[in-house]
């Protein structure tokens, strides 16, 4: 079922067919399961674009055991491919149930535009983000309603292109004038996910504000979560499905100032806790640990270098691992910005451990090794230290440790299109007790995972699409 995000249907929410004055639930009730919004609608994820209000939802079976569709239809269909929209539209279907309407339904046929005012409403610029449509008396109460192209004669079948929502939550000064969020692909996106029943992380226009990634065990379960800062300083934590995917979000800290000055951030078992712990190098070169985060947040602040300090106000990047301390995630690499490449054993509350140069300052390091991230790909005694070059090439360093660097395996030569991978973490998330889960964020928001990498990555599962 599709509707507008600002009705927020939720859990515990149930759906009445063909609800009207007096006869409240006629067809009986649907209970609410699940909801798929755009993480850029207000109140999804922080959003605050109402060009994006619409919401999937997945309803449980209702009386008899019936599915909704079996009740009472479902002609309506989603286009099978993103669709780009004119300008105009000329054959459009809106049907709705008015909140103070007499008549139970109103259904009106009409042709939809961009927005052009006559309503009084506040000014639009003619964009792509929102239809108008003329219609009688259609006041409040009818956000929601479907937004069809081609409505067969006896209703039972068109194409949804849109619901009514957005400006103004949908209405304008008048009754006679509404909008609607137009679905554009990020939406098409969205519906082929509440298809599948999958768990949506939202799309690509929203992930390409993602800026760095921690991956760790956060949650408790055994199962890999992710944590994500946010380029306006928001923190999340994904929680991991135990098969390289996630169920939901949880907000660590609403944006801020302080945490846009992130510079690298790793995960890591470095307190010797009960849960992942996460490090974070900050632009001033402050180092700070973050002991046992949960979905409860942070909880306390351990500082293992001050602001402005000589050393580590040159760190580039920072990953967490076992380099040398067999079993534990409590050592961390790092890659310095004249090229040097470190790993510290035994980090923890107390410091920094022992430090180990694995290559001196070099060309090489300081300027091609473009993203680096560390996990156990080969299934030696240590982890390895993975590099995306800038040329698109992706190596391996098996078995780093305080002995070196670790045997090159490439995983595959040059390439244009690894040049756009700018974000990647490792971890063990789909249950087989190995950290050699790849994710890969890209420069167009698309946000893949690849199961299993090992000495060839492991087969790529799409988790968001790329911004259109």
């Amino acid at each position: 079922m599709a509707t507008a995000a600002h009705c927020s249907p939720e859990r515990g929410w149930k759906f009445a067919p063909a609800y009207s004055r007096g006869r409240h639930a006629p067809l009986g009730l649907w209970p609410v399961d699940k909801t798929w919004g755009d993480p850029r609608f207000p109140g999804e994820r922080g959003g605050e674009d109402w060009r994006h209000d619409w919401k999937f939802v997945r309803l449980l079976p209702g009386p008899g055991g019936k599915s909704v569709q079996d009740a009472v239809g479902g002609g309506f269909t989603m286009p099978d491919r993103p669709l780009q929209f004119p300008s105009t539209m000329p054959d459009i279907t809106v049907v709705g149930y008015p909140g103070g309407a007499g008549a139970p339904q109103r259904r009106c046929m009409t042709g939809a535009a961009q927005p052009d005012g006559s309503d009084g409403h506040r000014p639009i610029p003619a964009r792509t983000g929102y239809w108008q449509v003329k219609c009688p008396a259609f006041p409040g109460g009818a956000s929601g309603s479907p937004f069809v192209s081609k409505m067969s004669t006896d209703g039972a079948a068109g194409t949804l292109i849109g619901v009514l929502g957005g400006a103004g939550r949908g209405g304008g000064h008048t009754p006679d004038v509404s909008y609607a969020s137009r679905f554009d692909p990020d939406a098409y996106s969205l519906f082929k996910m509440a298809e599948a029943n999958q768990w949506s992380m939202g799309g690509g226009s929203t992930w390409q504000h993602a800026k760095h990634l921690a991956s760790g065990e956060y949650t408790g379960d055994g199962k890999g979560d992710l944590i994500v800062v946010w380029s306006d300083g928001e923190v999340t934590l994904y929680v991991g499905d135990g098969n390289a995917g996630f169920t939901g979000e949880r907000r660590l800290k609403a944006p801020n100032a302080t945490w846009k000055h992130v510079k690298s951030i790793t995960g890591g078992d470095f307190a010797g806790g009960n849960g992942s712990d996460v490090m974070v190098v900050w632009t001033d070169g402050e180092v700070s640990l973050h002991p046992d985060v949960n979905t409860a947040g942070f909880h306390r602040e351990i500082t293992l270098a001050k602001a402005g300090d000589a050393t580590w106000k040159y760190a580039r990047q920072i990953a967490g691992g076992n380099f040398g301390t067999a079993g534990h995630t409590t050592d961390l690499l790092v890659v310095w910005q004249d090229g040097e490449v470190s790993t510290y054993t035994q980090v923890g509350e107390g410091g920094f451990g022992t430090e180990h140069q694995l290559l001196k300052p070099n060309d090489l390091w300081k300027k091609h090794a473009t993203v680096v991230t560390a996990g156990d790909f080969t299934g030696g005694n240590n982890w390895d230290a993975m590099v995306r070059w800038s040329d698109g090439e992706l190596t391996v360093y098996a078995d780093t440790g305080a002995a070196g660097i670790g045997a090159e395996r490439k995983l595959h030569g040059p390439d244009s299109t690894w040049t756009h991978a700018t974000v990647m973490t490792a971890g063990s998330y789909d249950g087989n007790g190995w950290a050699d889960d790849l994710f890969v964020l890209w420069s167009d928001g698309e946000f893949d995972a690849y199961p299993r990498t090992g000495t060839a990555l492991g087969p790529e599962h799409r988790l968001v699409n790329p911004k259109a």
